[in-house]
C-alpha cells in the first residue's frame, strides 16, 4: 500500500487528533440508528452500507474532506480523510453485533491506519491506531531462541536417524515448527503480516490446488 494511505501526525499534535476522534465518536453514537446496523441472516453488506454512510456524513459535518469510500471488499473504507487540523488519515471500520471479537479475515491491522470498532449491543464506538491494536513483547531472550531451535533440530535428527518419516512424525514436525514461528511473532522477530503470508502459498497436488487463507480475529475490550 502506498504511503499516501498512512496517517501523518507530523502536522498536528497527537492529543488534538485524539480530541477530534472523541468528537467524532460522540456524534456517531447519537447519529447511528443502532437497530439498522444489526447484521441479520448474514447480510453484512447491508448493515455496512448504513454505518459507512453515517460515518462519512459525520466526518464531513466536523469539517473533514472525504474524497471517496472504498468498496466493501477493500481493506480500507476511508482513504486520505483530510481533517481541518491538517491531519490526513485512513480508516477501516469493524463491527460486531455482540461481544468484543472482531474479524479481520486474511489481513492484519496496518500500523498507520485507524480502526473504528463498533460494538452494536453496547452502542459504543472505539477508534485505535493500527500500531496500538496488537501489542507484544519484542524481547526475544537467547535461551528461548535456543530452546525452540533445539526442539525443531532434535525432531529432525530423530526423523533422519531412525528414517522415521511417518504420517505422525511429519504432523508433529509441522506443529513444532508452527509453535517456533508463533514464538518468533510474539517476541517481534517475525511480523504478524509475514506469518500470515507464509500460509498464502499455492501448492499443487496432481489436478488439485491448495491455497490456505489465514483467518484473523482480534479481541478489543470496550
Amino acid at each position: 500500500m502506498s504511503k499516501k494511505h498512512f496517517c501523518n501526525l507530523y502536522t498536528t499534535d497527537k492529543e488534538k487528533m485524539n480530541n477530534q476522534h472523541q468528537q467524532l465518536i460522540d456524534n456517531l453514537q447519537i447519529a447511528i440508528n443502532w437497530n439498522d446496523i444489526i447484521t441479520k441472516t448474514g447480510y453484512t453488506q447491508k448493515a455496512e452500507h448504513v454505518y459507512i454512510n453515517v460515518i462519512r456524513d459525520q466526518m464531513i459535518k466536523l469539517g473533514a474532506v472525504v474524497d471517496g469510500i472504498n468498496g466493501s471488499q477493500k481493506h480500507i473504507d476511508f482513504i486520505d480523510v483530510k481533517w481541518s487540523n491538517g491531519t490526513v488519515c485512513s480508516y477501516e471500520c469493524k463491527k460486531v453485533n455482540k461481544g468484543t471479537t472482531f474479524m479481520f479475515n486474511d489481513t492484519v491491522p496496518m500500523d498507520n491506519v485507524y480502526y473504528m470498532f463498533i460494538y452494536v449491543d453496547k452502542k459504543i464506538i472505539k477508534i485505535l491506531k493500527g500500531s496500538d491494536v496488537y501489542q507484544h513483547n519484542h524481547v526475544f531472550i537467547n535461551s528461548i531462541r535456543k530452546e525452540f531451535i533445539n526442539t525443531v533440530g532434535k525432531h529432525v535428527m530423530k526423523m533422519l536417524s531412525k528414517d522415521d518419516f511417518t504420517n505422525q512424525t511429519i504432523k508433529e514436525f509441522f506443529d513444532i515448527s508452527i509453535n517456533f514461528m508463533c514464538t518468533c511473532v510474539s517476541h517481534g522477530i517475525l511480523s504478524l503480516f509475514d506469518f500470515g503470508q507464509l500460509f498464502k502459498n499455492t501448492k499443487k497436488f496432481g489436478n488439485m490446488t491448495s491455497r490456505p487463507r489465514p483467518n484473523w480475529t482480534i479481541k478489543i475490550p470496550y
